[in-house]
């Protein structure tokens, strides 16, 4: 016999200490608990997971969640494990005694959520110790990188559909995303093979967040803009995203050298080690409020509620990554701002990726057709993923924004300008710098040793005021 939806909502408030599931996770679950295939759509801070963690609690078998990131598989699971789930992250870097641990709690059926990657799900080992356990269900946590990464450097996403395909009791199936466009949801259902699935969308836009785009056409303009947005948001948690390693180490050193609040500043991307990208994590949500620098690397399942502005110092690759990234915001469902910065130097690169990657040429028009549009921004987006939305009178098309300083550093500004300096254009970054030394005016971009002899203790001076 099946379970049941009330003995879900027991589950709910037994494990989770709520009362009763939104309307939209009832009818998910309630889908899944009818041993059907599910395909399900929702917003950030729309409650994906609870919409499986309660259905693997009742189902009798093992549950396996396949999830792109180490850090997203590590979060869920000590939030399930501070709630009493027999839950486990297998990954790669865990030590060889934690493997040993969690292969016996497998072998010996202790485990109801088993956490994965892709490639880990398809290895020898995985594969061999799978074959004794009676799975339940397979979900699919963030899907829609099967279809953005799969066909260029997560090939093993293509794999798993082929694993199901040889599994004497095929498992029923949970996909689940916040933003997929109508070919991205063709792409799932093929590649998985769902059968007849229930599908639930919601809209992948968040009502609460305002969007922005500005251009800025050189480093000394574009951290002169950064450094006044966070300036506007002094006690809240700021994240900023680079299209690259190199982006986000510039742009950590230039907020090491010219912070400008008390903020900790942190940094996540590939590059780094597993423990440092581990340690930024953990200083990220336990501290309250923070700056985090960060490629697309980090974010997936980010649960820090006052996260209230997201700027991209470049061009995201697309629309897809765009919206996943800004729903990072304010998952409490306060207002929060997203500004995106645009050069035309980042067209030059998502131009030359486009040669290479024909795929990538639409979903760049779009995306430019984002940055340059002088209508609702937010309506925009919504075209983008085929859904119609009004103009949302927030937005910087809506409201006609114009971004500007607080009138110190403006003050500052206008004063820097009375030097009459012949070269003007980094002097907006000056203003915003909190610079005490020459060293430190020597190090900001486009100043070097003789602008700064020339000009450099009239400007320190006016900094001082």
């Amino acid at each position: 016999m099946c379970p049941t939806i009330v003995e879900a909502k027991t589950e709910l408030k037994n494990i989770f200490g709520l009362n009763e599931f939104r309307p939209h996770q009832t009818k998910i679950i309630q889908a899944i608990l009818d041993n059907k295939d599910v395909l399900a759509i929702l917003p950030t801070g729309g409650g994906k997971s609870l919409c499986f963690q309660v259905p693997a609690l009742l189902l009798p078998g093992l549950t396996l969640v396949i999830t792109p990131l180490i850090s997203l598989m590590v979060n869920q699971v000590a939030a399930l494990r501070r709630q009493n789930v027999a839950a486990e992250a297998w990954h790669s870097q865990l030590s060889s005694q934690e493997e040993k641990s969690l292969l016996k709690n497998i072998s010996t059926h202790q485990l109801k959520l088993l956490y994965l990657s892709p490639e880990k799900l398809l290895s020898n080992k995985c594969q061999e110790i799978l074959k004794n356990q009676a799975i339940s269900l397979v979900v699919l946590d963030e899907v829609h990188c099967l279809a953005l990464w799969g066909f260029n450097f997560r090939p093993s996403y293509l794999k798993i559909s082929d694993w199901l395909k040889s599994m004497l009791n095929r498992p029923k199936i949970v996909a689940l995303t916040a933003t997929a466009t109508p070919e991205v949801v063709a792409v799932i259902i093929s590649q998985l093979s769902l059968k007849i699935p229930f599908i639930y969308q919601q809209s992948s836009i968040r009502k609460n967040i305002f969007p922005s785009v500005i251009h800025r056409q050189t480093p000394a303009a574009k951290l002169a803009s950064i450094f006044s947005l966070c300036q506007q948001q002094p006690t809240n948690t700021i994240l900023i995203y680079g299209a690259t390693r190199v982006e986000v180490e510039w742009l950590f050193d230039q907020f090491t050298l010219y912070q400008p609040d008390q903020r900790k500043i942190l940094k996540y991307h590939g590059g780094m080690s597993a423990n440092d990208r581990s340690q930024s994590l953990k200083l990220f949500l336990e501290t309250p409020e923070n700056i985090m620098l960060a490629t697309n690397a980090f974010g997936m399942g980010i649960d820090k509620p006052n996260i209230r502005l997201v700027i991209h110092s470049q061009l995201p690759s697309n629309l897809e990554n765009f919206t996943q990234e800004i729903g990072r915001a304010s998952r409490d469902g306060q207002p929060a701002k997203t500004v995106l910065i645009v050069s035309d130097f980042d067209w030059k690169i998502q131009l030359n990726l486009s040669q290479t990657q024909p795929q990538h040429l639409r979903k760049m028009l779009w995306l430019k057709h984002f940055c340059l549009t002088k209508n609702c921004l937010t309506q925009t987006l919504a075209s983008y993923f085929n859904e119609s939305s009004p103009s949302c009178q927030n937005c910087q098309n809506c409201r006609s924004i114009k971004f500007k300083p607080s009138k110190i550093i403006w003050q500052k500004y206008l004063n820097l300008i009375q030097l009459k300096i012949p070269y003007r254009r980094n002097l907006k970054l000056i203003a915003f710098s909190q610079l005490k030394t020459l060293t430190e005016l020597n190090k900001l971009p486009g100043i070097g040793p003789l602008w700064s002899r020339r000009w450099g203790k009239q400007v320190l001076k006016i900094l001082a005021v």
